[in-house]
């Protein structure tokens, strides 16, 4: 794919909790595509020593863009997203994108945001999942 926008323009965030396995998964098959295109991804984790930390650690080494936040695991997950959106206001982004932890970003969908974020100043984009072969992923 070519760079068609500032992918800084645009942060992913994954609020997770206990779901290392799935953060790891999801790293190893999207950090690749995310860092050619220079999007910021952040891992929003409250988890309890379920080693999240750790594999955003070890895959901070190869990756400059991803970023890791500890949350309180006593916050619930609606005020999660709610302090995710709340923090867009104070951020160096202009759009937000809150994925599911155990879903699959295709670069179709990949592509299509990055297009609606060049070419417009909103962007509203529904999510509904396909589950496929086991694997739950994402189309725009």
């Amino acid at each position: 794919m070519d760079k068609e926008v500032d992918g800084n323009k645009l942060l992913i965030v994954i609020p997770t909790w206990e779901r290392a396995y799935a953060i790891e998964r999801l790293l190893n098959e999207e950090l690749a595509v995310l860092e050619e295109q220079n999007i910021d991804i952040c891992i929003y984790d409250s988890s309890h020593g379920d080693g999240t930390a750790e594999v955003v650690k070890d895959n901070k080494r190869n990756y400059q863009n991803l970023i890791y936040e500890r949350v309180d695991e006593s916050i619930p997950s609606n005020d999660k997203y709610f302090d995710i959106c709340k923090g867009k206001i104070k951020s160096k982004y202009e759009y937000i994108w809150i994925v599911q932890d155990h879903l699959i970003i295709k670069m179709s969908a990949l592509k299509y945001l990055l297009e609606r974020v060049n070419a417009t100043a909103f962007c509203f984009l529904e999510t509904f999942h396909l589950l496929q072969k086991g694997r739950c992923k994402v189309n725009l």
